[in-house]
This record gives structure tokens, C-alpha cells and sequence, in this order.
């Protein structure tokens, strides 16, 4: 698999869960994806599954994007990201930019491996919850360790 076919096929992945914004943040890296620059070369260096089930590449490059929002570092991706209103052209240009202008950084994160909060599969909690509220008249605290940051307790 090419890493444009991992970017789509993740897309479609984000799309099934209702995650629209990642949808389209992956169709645009597979649009716009530049193969031979330092990134793009340390990516197809990658051997074995580059999709979900293995070296996941599509949402480690999401999650670089996304760290240099969360840490102020670009500012034409934070006034691409949600909360503000979407907007594909601004998003293909913030992108294309914050591949070439913070590469480093990106190359630096590429080194570890990704960390995924898929809060959809703490739903079986809700379920045995249940059945435990059925035979055992206690109450159930629920305490999450770990990088979801109590995403999966809501």
C-alpha cells in the first residue's frame, strides 16, 4: 500500500466514525503529499503494514499536524482547525505549508510510535456497567489511567 492509498483509506476510517475534519485533513495529505522531501523519504522508508493495523503513518503525520496546533506553533493550521470554521483551501494551504516549514519537528515526532483514543471502544463499559447495576446493588467508579486523558469516562 502507498502512503497516498493509507491516507485515503484512514479518511475513510475517520469518515465511518464521524469524525468529518480528520476526513478531510487525510484527503488533503494524500492530495497534496510531497515524496521527495525529508519527511516524504523517512516515510517511504517505512517497511511492513503502513496503515492502522501496523505502523499507522496516515495518523502519525495527522497527529504531528495536530501537536503543532496544540502547542501554537503554526498559525495558519490553528485558523484551519476546528474550532473555526472549515474551510478546504485554507486547510490545503496550512498544511502544505506546515509540511515544509516545521519538517523538522514533524521528522522529530515520526520517531514514536502513535497513541490512539478510539473513545467508541469504551462502549462495552456502558454494557457491563449495566449488567454489574443488575446483581450488585454499589456503586461503580470508574478511574482511566493513560493518554486519553478521561475521553473514554464520558
Amino acid at each position: 500500500m502507498t502512503l497516498r492509498a493509507a491516507f485515503e483509506d484512514q479518511a475513510v476510517s475517520c469518515e465511518r466514525l464521524d469524525s468529518p475534519f480528520m476526513g478531510h485533513l487525510l484527503r488533503v495529505l494524500s492530495k497534496n503529499w510531497q515524496s521527495d522531501t525529508k519527511l516524504g523519504k523517512v516515510m517511504a522508508a517505512y517497511t511492513g503494514d503502513i496503515g492502522p493495523v501496523g505502523h499507522s503513518l496516515p495518523l502519525r503525520i495527522a497527529g504531528e499536524l495536530h501537536a503543532l496546533v496544540l502547542t501554537g506553533q503554526s498559525d495558519t493550521l490553528i485558523a484551519a482547525y476546528p474550532p473555526n470554521a472549515f474551510d478546504l483551501s485554507a486547510l490545503e494551504v496550512a498544511v502544505s505549508h506546515a509540511l515544509v516549514a516545521h519538517e523538522d519537528f514533524m521528522l522529530q515526532w515520526t520517531q514514536s510510535p502513535l497513541q490512539t483514543n478510539e473513545v467508541r471502544r469504551s462502549a462495552a463499559l456502558i454494557a457491563g456497567a449495566q449488567v454489574a447495576l443488575e446483581h450488585f446493588q454499589r456503586p461503580i467508579v470508574l478511574s482511566e489511567l493513560g493518554a486519553s486523558a478521561g475521553l473514554n469516562l464520558m
